[in-house]
């Protein structure tokens, strides 16, 4: 019954398991998931540009893959994986990322404004010009992550790791004031 199955679904159009993907059910949506990525179809940019917005993303994986400018918009990515993601110009808004692993993401010119990221980790990402404004950002981890031109304006960053993060002059602080080299991040994690 199982290899019947399997060769029904692999008899599907790849935009049939796309539209799958919008669903709000977390077990069809993991299903299209699987089903696309072994037709290669998520590392070949195949999500870029996609609007997943309410997607219930729980525990999904997308490491290394490509989905540049893609919208996930209130989407709920509890705990997913993205190791190594192209996520560049991306739609986070509102979205729920808690304990997600974005580790070596590609995130640039990207919107997270006002997601749960508590616990999340950005740890080595590069997140250059991110709007991370009135983002929950507790226990998330940022080491070494290249935080260039990012927007924290009203974050919430208690207790988060902070070091060896690269930033410049374009870094709005969580109380609207700049970064500069003499910046005390103590200020907004403790």
């Amino acid at each position: 019954m199982l290899l019947i199955k399997q060769m029904l679904n692999r008899s599907r159009s790849t935009e049939s398991w796309l539209k799958q993907l919008q669903h709000n059910q977390s077990k069809r949506v993991l299903e299209s998931l699987e089903e696309l990525k072994e037709r290669q179809f998520v590392q070949n940019g195949g999500l870029e540009g996609m609007d997943l917005s309410s997607a219930n993303l729980h525990r999904a994986t997308f490491a290394k893959a490509r989905m540049k400018g893609i919208v996930l918009k209130s989407a709920i990515l509890t705990e997913t994986y993205f190791f190594e993601a192209e996520l560049e110009g991306a739609t986070l808004d509102l979205a729920n990322l808690e304990g997600a692993n974005f580790r070596a993401v590609r995130l640039s010119d990207s919107t997270l404004k006002q997601t749960e990221c508590t616990a999340t980790n950005f740890a080595r990402a590069i997140l250059i010009n991110c709007d991370f404004s009135g983002a929950q950002l507790v226990g998330a981890n940022f080491w070494n992550a290249d935080l260039r031109g990012a927007n924290l304006l009203g974050a919430n960053l208690n207790g988060a790791n902070l070091s060896g993060v690269l930033c410049d002059e374009r870094v709005c602080l969580p109380d609207g004031t700049f970064w500069n080299p003499d910046c005390n991040w103590l200020i907004y994690t403790n």
